[in-house]
């Protein structure tokens, strides 16, 4: 376990260094979503992106994967590192999102009967979150940021286009079910882990 919190130690350090860039990336999505509220998930959603992108380049630049190679450090507790550094940093984007949501209602720039609930918020995100996890992670570590860096770039973009679909798409879906809730969840668990050990398994055979 200490292996583990070192890990995320390592990784959140890399946030610290940037905390500038970052929150000038806050600054700016606050203000987009004030100027047009129906991108209130921007504000989650660039801290999400610069989080995971940020870490991919540092490591790639300063050559983390030859250290972790020559510690005793087994690949699977680092790829399950890294999904929680994710994960975390989703609940991080989500707490912003939530943020963002209650100031634009203090500001009367959105009213509770014309916006999506805070639980499609949360639940945007959280699939957000997912994708992150299990299809742009992977492809940061297998293929490299150097090699995969354009792939990365689209992946890491992709949620700013499907986002406001799934905002508008989620009221579908009977959330107040705890049938549909738990097929979610199930599905959500599901995919994570299918990711994490194929991700495991090919890191693990991966020429450095």
């Amino acid at each position: 376990m200490n292996k583990i919190i070192n890990l995320l130690r390592l990784q959140f350090e890399t946030i610290f260094s940037l905390k500038k860039m970052i929150l000038i990336i806050f600054l700016l999505a606050s203000i987009y979503s004030f100027i047009n509220p129906s991108l209130i998930t921007t504000t989650g959603l660039l801290y999400l992106m610069a989080s995971c992108y940020t870490t991919a380049a540092y490591e790639e630049k300063s050559k983390n994967g030859y250290l972790f190679r020559s510690l005793p450090i087994k690949a699977r507790d680092y790829i399950f590192s890294r999904y929680l550094y994710v994960a975390i940093n989703t609940l991080i984007s989500i707490t912003l999102t939530i943020g963002v949501y209650k100031i634009l209602i203090y500001f009367e720039k959105i009213n509770n009967n014309d916006m999506v609930s805070l639980g499609v918020l949360g639940m945007t995100m959280v699939f957000i979150g997912v994708f992150m996890m299990c299809i742009v992670t992977p492809v940061e570590l297998l293929l490299g940021f150097e090699k995969g860096r354009f792939v990365i770039i689209f992946l890491s973009l992709s949620p700013m286009i499907f986002g406001n679909l799934l905002i508008e798409q989620m009221p579908l879906i009977d959330l107040n079910s705890i049938i549909i809730k738990i097929l979610i969840l199930l599905c959500l668990i599901t995919l994570i882990l299918i990711s994490y050990f194929i991700t495991s398994n090919l890191y693990d055979k991966k020429e450095m």
